[in-house]
Parts: C-alpha cells; sequence; structure tokens
C-alpha cells in the first residue's frame, strides 16, 4: 500500500483515493508489482509516501511490518526541464515492527517485505510427530514398562524370603 502524506498527489488510477494498493500476484517471476505513474502539478516540492504491506490471511504466515518513508523531489534538470526523482528511501520499521532508521543507498531499487513461513510442527507441544518417532516412544515406555514389572517381581521375591 502506497499512502500519500500532506497532500502528495497518488498514482493517477487511485486517484481522489486515501492510499494506492498493488497485489503482487504469487506466480510472479520477480514478485514485484509498481504502483504505476504520479503526475505532479508543482516543481520545487518534495513529496513524502510510506509504502507497506498488508497483512493476508494465511494463518502460518508471518507477514512483514516493515514500514518504508519515500521522498520524491521535483526539480528542474541541467536541461531546464521538471523531472521527479526518488531522493530518499528510508526502512522506518523491519519486518517484525521493530522501530529503525535505514537509508536505502539506491533510490531505484523496490522496497522489499520478507514473509515468514512457520510451521505448526515447528512450534512446541503442537504435533508435527511423525509414525517413527511415535514408535520411538512408545518402544521406550513399553521399554520401562517391562523394567518395572521386572524389577516388582524381584522385589516381591526378596520380600518372601525374609
Amino acid at each position: 500500500t502506497l499512502k500519500a502524506e500532506d497532500g502528495a498527489p497518488l498514482p493517477t488510477r487511485c486517484k481522489n483515493q486515501q492510499s494506492c494498493t498493488v497485489t503482487v500476484k504469487h506466480d510472479s517471476t520477480d514478485h514485484t508489482e509498481s504502483f504505476g505513474d504520479i503526475t505532479y502539478n508543482a516543481g520545487g516540492v518534495t513529496y513524502t509516501y510510506i509504502v507497506t504491506e498488508n497483512a493476508g490471511n494465511i494463518t502460518a504466515l508471518h507477514y512483514s511490518q516493515a514500514k518504508y518513508k519515500v521522498v520524491v523531489t521535483v526539480s528542474k534538470n541541467a536541461a531546464g526541464k521538471w523531472g521527479a526523482a526518488v531522493t530518499s528511501v528510508t526502512k522506518v520499521q523491519d519486518d517484525n515492527g521493530k522501530t529503525v532508521s535505514e537509508s536505502q543507498s539506491d533510490t531505484t531499487q523496490p522496497v522489499t517485505f520478507t514473509n515468514h513461513y512457520i510451521a505448526v510442527s515447528a512450534l512446541p507441544l503442537t504435533g508435527g510427530m511423525t509414525d517413527r518417532q511415535w514408535l520411538f516412544v512408545g518402544g521406550v515406555v513399553g521399554g520401562l514398562a517391562v523394567l518395572l514389572i521386572g524389577a516388582a517381581g524381584v522385589w516381591n521375591g526378596k520380600k518372601r524370603l525374609v
């Protein structure tokens, strides 16, 4: 989601909205998406945007809580022509939602969001035992039962002799 701050314009397809959202398709090869072109009507101005990822509905997926502040400056180039350029990209929250301040050195690169899949079997006390593990546990419990029965038999035998 791209959210404009202080009246910054949004891409043409999201005009008159509070924010602009794109969906990265899971079958894409590079997993990137563009918000589209933005038209700026004033020069000599900087515009600030916040870029975030919306959480999905897959329960075993920890969605990124990263937040980026993107600053765009509209200015004249050496030829006297107006143009817009991203002048800074700063990560203000990491993927876990912790406040950070990491400037991105190459402002032409896309911002990244890293999601983590958490397998239920990797969590403590949530299952995930394989058949082999169950057989091992059952064998250990059975072996202990045999040892206890044998020890009880020896104990009872000693009591009778006395």
